[in-house]
């Protein structure tokens, strides 16, 4: 019998995505003030027992604001994986599966894309569709499909020609039933870890985009937009630009661990 070797990796990965997932729950159901209620009297409290990790220079509170804005990229990084895997499976199946001249022709188109960094692709969906949270999902989607695309075709490259799949065209399935029952679900293990990986750019380039002021809106919370909007107090009040920084850091870094346990323990 094997002997099961904990994966430290995972294990702590599984906690700051948990965490996470416990902030963006939170202010789901009930955070602790109004994210957009401002105070005038309260522009630059420090942290203290009513208000956690203090407050903005609109006297916002700093703890709920970061749990709308883990939210919002929570919101942000689960539709632009979604898009992602679906077209990229639909692409890189039909590719990987059947080659030939559709191969060339898909394959082709999809390298042009990929050729391009993915967030100038979706800076230049958003100059055409505009700004905003759910714009930013279909920008950064449609630029996380070629990455996608690419790495199922070559798992079913790999997998059409197995002994299983062989058997299941002999007894007469067809083309669409053994990519999507046979073939698929030999795939999932690769297709989870760029999932994951998937997160972790994802949750990047939605930060970028919301501090260059073209991803989630305001009055709206996002944790690269509090990192904007706090440069110009970064003497005045530190916190406001570590707080969101560490959040936003553990974040990337809970899906790191969790792509690289995920990889360890395949091997």
């Amino acid at each position: 019998m094997k002997k099961f070797k904990p994966n430290a990796s995972l294990l702590a990965g599984c906690i700051l995505v948990g965490l996470m997932l416990l902030m963006v729950l939170w202010g789901w159901i009930a955070t602790p003030y109004d994210p957009n209620a401002m105070d005038a009297d309260l522009k630059f409290a420090g942290p203290s027992l009513s208000h956690l990790m203090g407050c903005d220079n609109f006297g916002r509170d700093v703890f709920s604001r970061i749990l709308q804005g883990v939210g919002n990229t929570f919101i942000v990084s689960v539709g632009t994986v979604a898009i992602g895997v679906v077209f990229g499976i639909l692409i890189g199946g039909l590719c990987g599966y059947y080659g030939g001249w559709l191969d060339e022709a898909l394959m082709r188109c999809n390298d042009v894309l990929f050729a391009f960094p993915s967030v100038f692709l979706a800076l230049v969906v958003i100059s055409l569709i505009g700004p905003g949270k759910y714009q930013v999902i279909v920008a950064l989607g449609i630029a996380f499909i070629p990455s996608f695309a690419r790495m199922v075709r070559s798992e079913f490259m790999k997998q059409r020609n197995r002994d299983y799949c062989l058997s299941a065209q002999l007894m007469g399935a067809s083309s669409l039933r053994t990519m999507f029952v046979h073939i698929l679900p030999n795939a999932l293990p690769v297709i989870l870890s760029s999932v994951i990986i998937g997160f972790n750019n994802a949750v990047i380039a939605e930060a970028g985009l919301s501090y260059l002021g073209i991803g989630v809106q305001p009055p709206e919370a996002s944790l690269g937009a509090m990192l904007s909007d706090s440069q110009s107090f970064l003497y005045k009040d530190p916190m406001l630009c570590i707080f969101p920084g560490v959040v936003m850091a553990l974040m990337i870094l809970g899906f790191a661990l969790l792509a690289e346990g995920l990889t360890e323990k395949k091997k």
